[in-house]
């Protein structure tokens, strides 16, 4: 009898088309595939089996500094991944088409970096591989961190990392077996990385000629992890005040001057509208169309309120609640607002079709219950007399 990840992937191979294979490494395979019901391209990996933990909890979390993990099947020797594809180039191209970056650039784009970092070592996931190759900007200026191959959970029960792991520059000494990494191995790399953002170089060649720079980046890359920033926060933090900002009270990164150069003060980091429907594509026709869809509603809600105020309190509360099922709660469980499904422990384990069943049969469901209230409400409380 199959597996229920098994089912998984021969949904994947029926569903998704093979472009072409952007990696093929021993235990890394990459391939960028093609939905065939609307087209739109993803990222497929097989990764070792023991990453399926990390990706199941990717998986879990939606950050705009993330990319978005969408599907995890368990095999028995490899784990099979799908996640969006994102257009844009990575920092290694932008640093070997430029040489070196202007500190506002470097600084706006590393502050995108540590809000990404920040979210999952709330989870006390460590990436362990932050190099300029795992860095993808995209097209809409967006910085992404990518390829968790070797990332991995915190374990306070071990002296030392049990598989030594890491791009040598820009990996902490402890990931090479000295002692247990934790998220301040990932903050070695980011002092490494602005470095090379800044200088074109690494620390031990060339440091940035701004002290306060230098301060940061020398900090960041001490060898004992003790003597280096102890969270995401702190450096933030720092980076803030050296860039003649003050401490951030939330996620937030510096912003370029009319000519991208020097430090132009405190901008908060845009709301994440992304969870919203109609908002999900960035296009600015369907955030204006949903917009006027939910001004549309929201104002069929009052109205239909209004008309039953003359039953008293009690009509007014049942027509609120008969309204909230079948239009707001409908609304929520047909687009996926938030993406409730990646929320609910069962749920998010399901195939992606019967998600879909799930939602359409649930939909239905609160559509019968919310007009059989208003039914209630206006023909027996009330009564209206039914439309002929």
């Amino acid at each position: 009898m199959e597996t229920q990840n098994q089912i998984y992937q021969k949904y994947i191979q029926d569903v998704y088309r093979e472009l072409v294979q952007l990696n093929d490494s021993e235990q890394y395979r990459t391939i960028l595939v093609q939905r065939k019901t609307d087209g739109r391209i993803f990222v497929k990996k097989e990764v070792p089996l023991a990453q399926g933990g990390v990706y199941q909890q990717l998986q879990s979390i939606h950050h705009p500094n993330l990319v978005c993990v969408h599907q995890v099947c368990l095999g028995q020797e490899k784990c099979l991944v799908l996640e969006d594809y994102v257009s844009g180039r990575t920092l290694r191209q932008e640093l070997d088409a430029r040489g070196r970056l202007p500190m506002a650039q470097a600084i706006h784009w590393i502050f995108h970096i540590l809000d990404g970092l920040e979210e999952i070592h709330k989870y006390h996931m460590i990436h362990r591989d932050i190099k300029p190759e795992n860095i993808l900007i995209s097209v809409d200026g967006v910085v992404k961190l990518l390829d968790f191959g070797i990332a991995r959970f915190e374990k306070n029960n071990q002296s030392k990392d049990t598989v030594i792991l890491g791009t040598a520059g820009y990996a902490s000494p402890e990931q090479f077996g000295f002692r247990q990494t934790d998220v301040r191995a990932d903050i070695y790399a980011v002092g490494v990385l602005l470095c090379n953002m800044l200088t074109g170089k690494m620390p031990d060649e060339e440091l940035p000629s701004d002290e306060n720079m230098r301060y940061i980046i020398t900090k960041c890359t001490q060898i004992d992890p003790g003597n280096r920033f102890l969270s995401i926060q702190a450096l933030k933090t720092q980076l803030w005040v050296s860039a003649g900002g003050k401490a951030p009270q939330s996620r937030s990164w510096p912003a370029q001057n009319g000519n991208g150069q020097g430090w132009s003060g405190r901008k908060e980091q845009p709301v994440d509208a992304t969870w919203v429907p109609g908002f999900r594509t960035g296009v600015t026709w369907k955030k204006i169309l949903a917009c006027v869809g939910y001004v549309f509603l929201l104002l069929g809600t009052g109205i239909n309120i209004s008309e039953v105020a003359v039953g008293g309190p009690l009509a007014v509360v049942l027509e609120l609640i008969a309204l909230t099922v079948y239009i707001w709660l409908t609304l929520i469980i047909g687009t996926n607002l938030c993406r409730w499904d990646r929320k609910m422990p069962i749920i998010r384990k399901l195939p992606p079709e019967w998600k879909i069943s799930l939602r359409v049969v649930l939909c239905l469901f609160t559509l019968y219950f919310g007009a059989l209230l208003e039914n209630y409400v206006k023909y027996t409380m009330l009564g209206w007399t039914p439309p002929t």
